[in-house]
């Protein structure tokens, strides 16, 4: 859809909002590659890490296994996936309230409505957790707003964009 010179001004620009700040050096050539191939695919892979599995190398993409969002160790199995970033944020999540829903969709919105609670700092320039449906997978990213709007607007698949967890509600139940 996007030629070449296009996509690449995009990564750029993606580079200059921060979107690489949480990876590790040694694998931007990887990320900024498997993002080129997804902007030009129409379809986004983030670059899992081999050891976590669920973790994007990029540090902003985090798998969701559906079946596991009832498993009664699924709050703090997330937030331990997510502790690596958030303390490169220099954030310490202690005081989350976890969210009490049996409704699935309702637990994860509610958990990450409670991070995001946490880590916005500036409603214009603070990285967020963002839900997504990929294919069937559910994911979260975590991007500034400026970030999330590229991710909107570049990609036709709506359910590939990254949503607040009210608009994931609405747009996916």
């Amino acid at each position: 859809m996007y030629n070449e010179a296009y996509i690449n001004q995009l990564i750029v620009q993606m580079e200059d909002l921060g979107y690489f700040k949480y990876a590790d050096p040694a694998d931007l050539d990887e990320l900024k590659e498997d993002l080129w191939f997804g902007f030009k695919t129409q379809c986004l892979n983030p670059t899992l890490d081999e050891v976590l599995m669920s973790t994007g190398k990029e540090l902003r993409y985090y798998m969701i296994d559906h079946l596991s969002v009832m498993d009664r160790d699924f709050i703090p199995y997330f937030l331990e996936e997510i502790e690596a970033v958030l303390s490169q944020m220099g954030i310490e999540i202690s005081d989350l309230e976890i969210p009490r829903s049996r409704n699935y969709k309702n637990r994860i919105a509610d958990i990450i409505d409670a991070v995001n609670k946490i880590i916005i700092t500036d409603p214009e320039t603070s990285d967020r957790f963002y839900l997504v449906n990929k294919d069937d997978e559910l994911g979260c990213y975590l991007l500034t707003p400026a970030l999330q709007i590229i991710f909107e607007t570049h990609i036709e698949d709506k359910n590939d964009h990254p949503l607040q967890s009210d608009e994931w509600l609405d747009f996916h139940f």
